[in-house]
């Protein structure tokens, strides 16, 4: 008889033993379906190098997350530079939680496979390019909270099916070309709190189901074809932070009830066809930052309780139609940094309780009717640097308090009836960089000080009454690349040195004036000069060569003058 273990204890041997490599076996296991689900891949940049037969653990394998006790839970390969396409071979994982691939460069379509990861969380596929429909079998994963698939080629319908996944709490489709209806299903989503799913083709109405979800805090579907009524009951989602509709075809009245939405931070509404008035229940949202209701189809007036708004940041209701006063209930707002009510037809004086605003940045008012004065008390606020109030009808002269606004970087005050002269005390803005006076009734002459404007871009005090020469300093402006001073009264000289050190300079008008004098040869030595009007002055002299010869110039006008030579 053969000598060893008794014949009876080899099968308990060899149980002893494969229960030693148990762990083994499902490291194997684990190793073989991770390893399956990379061939799909192609690994550019080498990031997978760890994931190999030889590697002992997949455990320690980049992107790989386990358990305490050894099974793997997530798998998170963000933004690698992976290619190729996904395999439904980590599904062979069965306490797989996270799956995250996202801003890769993956194609194919997503699998409807992935519906075999039954314990999976958090899917998150998004910024690649997967195209195809968004499979309905994954509506089958119940375990399902985080679905993130923006920012790929998916089209077709949000699946019917979506209302299965009871436990989704983030719905993130955006940037696809997703079409057809939003689903009623969702009504049954009642832990869902983000739905973000702009730029894509959705049609239809907002369906009221999903105004039971009450534990939405984001709601956005900017960017697509809905049309309809904004459904008064949203007002139940006393969660909502954010809702953003912007560019659809929604029509109506802005709900009131949104007023009941006390938790609401952004209500962007802009680029639809709402009419009716601006709701005055929105001054009682004490959180919102953002109130976004441009280019609509509103009239009526600006409520006064907007001024209640003491957290708001920004309120944007240019073009529309509104009417009536500017409430000077808006400069009671310690936080606002955006003021724009351009594009309307607005009346009245601009109220001088604006100056109050001292955390303002941009206040555009410009394309309205606006009458009166412009307040010296705009002056006061240090941090603006946008001033638009150009188009209506103000009048009186620019009042040089202007000229403490120290932080502005655009002034457009053209195309109004103002008068008197140019106060010097805009000279003194360090950073200005746009000067737009054209258009108005201006008379005196040019004040020198507008050549300490070191950072000055472009310059238009074209139509006014100005006189005078024009000031030798602006040689000095460096960035100058605008300078229009056309049909105005001013006389003298082209400046000998204009244009010597203007290196930026590309447009120069000097149309309908009384200048004399010849043209300055080196007017083209500047590399960026394009366009140049000279014409309707009393010029004289030959045309120099050098503007003759000038092969930069697209535009080039020097009639009726008395110039000689040719071009």
């Amino acid at each position: 008889m053969a000598s060893g273990l008794p014949r009876f204890l080899l099968p308990a041997s060899v149980l002893f033993l494969a229960l030693l490599n148990l762990p083994a076996a499902e490291e194997s296991g684990a190793a073989t379906a991770l390893l399956e689900f990379k061939r799909k891949l192609l690994d550019v940049d080498n990031h997978l190098s760890t994931w190999s037969s030889t590697g002992a653990d997949p455990c320690e394998w980049a992107g790989v997350a386990c358990s305490i006790s050894g099974e793997v839970t997530g798998v998170t390969l963000h933004g690698l530079n992976l290619h190729g396409e996904l395999s439904t071979a980590v599904c062979k994982l069965p306490r797989l939680s996270v799956l995250n691939v996202s801003r890769n460069a993956l194609t194919g379509p997503v699998p409807a496979g992935l519906a075999a990861c039954t314990a999976l969380e958090v899917l998150d596929l998004s910024t690649n390019s997967l195209h195809g429909a968004i499979p309905p079998e994954l509506c089958s994963v119940h375990s399902l909270r985080r679905l993130f698939l923006s920012e790929n080629l998916l089209f077709g319908r949000i699946p019917e099916a979506i209302g299965n996944l009871t436990d989704l709490e983030e719905l993130e489709i955006y940037s696809n070309n997703l079409t057809g209806r939003i689903p009623n299903s969702m009504r049954a989503l009642q832990q869902l709190r983000v739905v973000r799913a702009g730029y894509n083709d959705l049609s239809g109405p907002i369906p009221v189901d999903l105004t039971y979800s009450a534990s939405l805090e984001v709601l956005g579907f900017a960017h697509n074809h809905l049309n309809g009524t904004l459904p008064k009951e949203l007002s139940r989602l006393k969660n909502l932070t954010t809702l953003i509709l912007w560019q659809n075809y929604l029509s109506g009245e802005v709900p009131p009830e949104l007023g009941d939405c006390t938790n609401l931070q952004t209500l962007a509404l802009n680029d639809n066809a709402f009419t009716g008035g601006v709701p005055k229940e929105l001054g009682a949202l004490p959180s919102l930052s953002k109130l976004y209701i441009y280019r609509n189809q509103l009239d009526g007036t600006i409520p006064p309780e907007l001024g209640n708004l003491q957290s708001v940041l920004g309120i944007d209701l240019s073009q529309n139609k509104l009417t009536g006063v500017i409430p000077g209930e808006l400069g009671r707002i310690p936080t606002l940094r955006l003021l724009f009510l351009s594009n309307n037809s607005l009346q009245g004086s601009i109220p001088p309780e604006l100056g109050n605003l001292q955390s303002a940045l941009k206040i555009d008012l410009s394309q309205n009717n606006l009458t009166g004065v412009i307040p010296g008390e705009l002056g006061r606020i240090p941090t603006l640097r946008l001033l638009f109030l150009f188009d209506n009808y103000l009048q009186g002269s620019i009042p040089p308090e202007l000229g403490n606004l120290q932080s502005a970087m655009e002034i457009d005050l053209s195309d109004n009836v103002l008068t008197g002269v140019i106060p010097g005390e805009l000279g003194r803005i360090p950073t200005l960089r746009l000067l737009y006076l054209f258009v108005n009734y201006l008379q005196g002459s040019i004040p020198p000080e507008l050549a300490q404007l070191s950072r000055i871009r472009m310059i238009d005090l074209s139509g006014n009454n100005l006189s005078g020469t024009i000031p030798t300093g602006f040689q000095n402006l460096k960035w100058l690349e605008v300078l229009q001073l056309a049909y105005n009264d001013l006389h003298g000289v082209i400046p000998p040195l204009l244009g010597a050190n203007n290196s930026q300079l590309r447009y120069l008008d000097l149309t309908d004036n009384q200048l004399t004098g010849s043209i300055p040869p080196y007017l083209c030595k500047h590399q960026k000069l394009r366009f140049l009007y000279l014409g309707w002055n009393f010029l004289v002299g030959n045309i120099p060569p050098g503007v003759k010869d000038c092969t930069t110039l697209t535009r080039l006008w020097l009639d009726n003058n008395m110039l000689t030579g040719s071009l």
